[in-house]
């Protein structure tokens, strides 16, 4: 890879995808983060990284390259090592609106809200003028544009 020859440790998680084809079943590894890719070291070479073949930009922060603390990336790799598939997923906060793409509530649309470790989204039944609450697999859902 270019960035490993300009002294970069590079880093690009997969994941493990079922496609199906019409003639065909396959598994395909992709990014698990589309369009990125983590890299520490050669930044006395930062405008040869630019000049890559494939690199757009830089993720920037406050004015400066953003640094993604080696605990998560620690993390990343745990997870993928682990005995469990791992997948991306919408990044959702408490408050999001969604709708449920899959599963037994596809359609239904609700607000995220967080509950420990579980994604829990509240619907509300407006001619009723009630709410429940129902767990969701964050891969079931998709985010929808701000009102």
């Amino acid at each position: 890879m270019h960035l490993e020859q300009l002294g970069c440790k590079v880093f690009l998680p997969l994941y493990r995808e079922l496609r199906l084809w019409s003639d065909r079943r396959k598994q395909v590894s992709l990014p698990l983060f589309p369009c990125y890719v983590f890299f520490s070291g050669g930044m006395e070479r930062k405008l040869q990284i630019l000049n890559t073949p494939g690199v757009c930009s830089m993720v920037v922060s406050g004015g400066k390259i953003a640094a993604i603390p080696a605990v998560e990336l620690d993390a990343i790799r745990k997870a993928l090592h682990g005995s469990k598939a791992v997948e991306p997923c919408p990044f959702l906060r408490s408050g999001d609106r969604i709708r449920v793409r899959s599963g037994p509530l596809k359609g239904l649309e609700g607000i995220v809200a967080r509950v420990k470790d579980s994604m829990r989204i509240v619907l509300s039944i407006e001619a009723l003028c009630r709410s429940m609450a129902a767990e969701v697999n964050e891969g079931e859902v998709e985010r929808l544009p701000r009102q």
